[in-house]
């Protein structure tokens, strides 16, 4: 929370991006307050870098992808940022390096497309996520790829 210049306090919420075109004010306030050091984790790392907005916006921020490429441009866009990203190389239903009830949000943007196992990566939110904290999930729309001509 930070305080407003009218003294009262405000959340803060990070830029994150859900698909292509921007975010409304709702849409902006799903994952909730990230400051003061809340654990944020962008699960599979999205072509926006949620992970590093998180981070902006004072959030204790993880980016999870088992992508090596993905990963070292998380890195790279966090070091030109100058804001840490913790990044860990893995399968996305493999969240043991992130302990128990430790987290405020979990953000999946356009990523949970290929998951094999969604039960096993459900039930590792589950047990990272703080009681009543969100997992933000947001999927291209099917019509997306049909053509209009």
């Amino acid at each position: 929370m930070r305080r407003t210049a009218s003294g009262t306090l405000d959340a803060v919420v990070a830029n994150i991006t859900f698909g292509p075109g921007p975010a409304n004010d709702d849409e902006l306030r799903l994952c909730g307050d990230v400051s003061e050091g809340r654990r944020a984790v962008e699960l599979g790392i999205s072509p926006w870098f949620n992970s590093v907005a998180f981070a902006r916006a004072g959030a204790k921020s993880i980016a999870v992808d088992t992508d090596a490429a993905l990963i070292a441009a998380t890195r790279e866009r966090a070091g030109e940022a100058e804001v840490p990203v913790q990044c860990i190389q893995t399968d996305l239903a493999d969240l043991g390096d992130i302990a128990s009830a430790s987290c405020e949000v979990v953000l999946a943007a356009h990523t949970l497309d290929d998951v094999d196992d969604l039960g096993r990566l459900l039930r590792q939110v589950h047990r990272i996520l703080k009681p009543s904290m969100p997992l933000v999930i947001s999927m291209p729309h099917p019509f997306a790829t049909v053509d209009a001509d």
